[in-house]
């Protein structure tokens, strides 16, 4: 694929992104005092699974694993956000804004080598998503052998590993239960770019 065609891909993964979170932030303005009351009420039972696993991966030994694999799992798929990860992120801190891609960050991305579907948003400084990334990747475990490490880890550590591995399941699926419910929430008030279907 020539520069100027992935380029142009990556500027409509980014833009939909954009679009995505323009509408949203109007939906959510436009909810009535009930209705923004039940989204925060599902919003924190997202914030629960979320906070648990940024612990597990904030521990010094299992982001040492991370940091020396250099985003394997960044480089997986090219489509990381869903609506769900922007609802979440604007619903929690109305000031949230996505990061600003401008077309040399793109370019050097392009430049660089990358594969086709390394995230957008990884930087050579890690993830500028920072706290608010997508649940995918918060509940993604490597497949790979990079985290058989674990079983050279602390009892605690691996226990913790294994309980958070089988719980991702229920997570993910709780995530698309609430999503479901809250686009449909927010379809009622603002209906652009509300569909996941929307490329």
């Amino acid at each position: 694929m020539s520069i100027s065609a992935k380029m142009s891909d990556y500027r409509a993964v980014y833009y939909r992104y954009q679009r995505w979170e323009e509408s949203i932030r109007e939906g959510i303005r436009r909810l009535t005092p009930k209705q923004k009351a039940k989204l925060q009420k599902w919003i924190k039972i997202l914030e629960q699974p979320r906070s648990l696993y940024l612990k597990f991966f904030s521990h010094p030994e299992v982001a040492a694993v991370c940091t020396n694999c250099q985003g394997f799992c960044c480089h997986t798929a090219n489509k990381y956000l869903e609506p769900i990860d922007l609802i979440y992120a604007v619903a929690i801190d109305p000031e949230f804004r996505l990061p600003n891609l401008d077309e040399k960050f793109i370019l050097e991305k392009i430049s660089s080598g990358e594969d086709e579907n390394v995230c957008l948003f990884l930087s050579q400084q890690g993830c500028l998503l920072k706290n608010e990334r997508p649940h995918v990747c918060l509940f993604y475990f490597c497949l790979t052998e990079r985290f058989a490490k674990f079983l050279d880890f602390p009892k605690r550590l691996v226990a913790e590993y294994y309980y958070f591995k089988e719980k991702r399941y229920q997570a993910h699926n709780q995530y698309d239960h609430l999503e479901n419910k809250i686009l449909s929430l927010l379809k009622k008030v603002e209906l652009r770019y509300f569909y996941k279907e929307d490329e």
